[in-house]
């Protein structure tokens, strides 16, 4: 069967890997980058995302089921799960009392590495189901598509029938640095962490500082100079070693948004839940070889 799935988030990615052991699977991706929100900066031969995503259970039951997150990377791609034993913050209702960190770039070389997976460095927007097929671009034809929450396709023909799926383009931006000394006391996630950053996680890796920060909407157009400013006093400056910002293009849905594009009713589309890695690896039976 020929199979097509949009972006390279983890999910969709691992997604394409299972299926990928007895189908021809394409994956689609715009960016320049693989990972999309997920993607990694490399310095010194160091990988670190440059973004601040975790992998966190969101209730009880899915913190039982963490260990079997753990196992999966290990027996499949040889990757140790870390405890992080520095503060996480969190201002959702449901407090994890386990919180774990995976090097996921590995195991992005692992799977790309294997060469079973074509990349098309092409935004789906618009899919059209004939004959039994679906065309991607009126260029590609597929047996069947996995379209995550937040792709940017915005349009599916299907029964003579033109649907259009709405979208918010956000540009999010990060502040990302690196230091050889600490910047803050210690903590490995804050969902609120001052005035003009809201989530922020520092990762150390190689006895190097890893600060990455999403930039408030209100403050978005301010410099990395005026960003600088307010984070640290200028005399902690001369610590950082690298510092930029990072630019993300996502295609949001909001509720009324995603209840559109969930109803989608074609056997030969299947749209994923990408919003929470717990969830979705559990829903879509990642952990499931068969």
């Amino acid at each position: 069967m020929k199979i097509a799935l949009i972006g390279t988030s983890p999910i969709i990615v691992l997604i394409a890997h299972r299926l990928s052991k007895n189908n021809e699977v394409t994956i689609f991706d715009y960016s320049k980058e693989f990972g999309g929100a997920w993607s990694w900066e490399n310095f010194n031969k160091i990988s670190v995302p440059n973004k601040t995503n975790v992998i966190v259970p969101a209730n009880s039951q899915e913190e039982k089921k963490i260990k079997e997150i753990n196992k999966f990377f290990l027996n499949n791609f040889s990757l140790k799960s870390k405890k992080i034993k520095n503060n996480y913050h969190t201002l959702h209702s449901y407090k994890p009392k386990n919180v774990y960190e995976y090097d996921l770039y590995n195991m992005y070389k692992i799977i790309f590495a294997e060469k079973r997976i074509k990349i098309i460095k092409k935004k789906v927007s618009k899919l059209e189901k004939k004959n039994k097929k679906l065309l991607v671009n009126n260029m590609y034809k597929f047996d069947k598509i996995f379209i995550p929450f937040f792709a940017g396709l915005n349009t599916l023909i299907y029964r003579n029938k033109v649907e259009k799926f709405d979208y918010n383009i956000i540009d999010s931006k990060h502040l990302f640095l690196i230091s050889k000394n600490k910047l803050f006391k210690d903590f490995y996630y804050s969902e609120d962490f001052n005035f003009f950053l809201d989530r922020a996680q520092v990762e150390r890796k190689n006895n190097l500082y890893f600060f990455k920060a999403r930039i408030r909407k209100e403050f978005k157009k301010f410099t990395k100079k005026n960003l600088l400013d307010l984070l640290i006093p200028k005399k902690k400056h001369k610590k950082i070693i690298k510092s930029k910002i990072i630019k993300y293009k996502n295609f949001y849905r909001n509720e009324s948004q995603l209840k559109k594009i969930k109803k989608i009713n074609c056997k030969n589309i299947k749209v994923i839940d990408t919003s929470q890695f717990v969830f979705s690896f559990f829903k879509n039976r990642i952990n499931n070889e068969k």
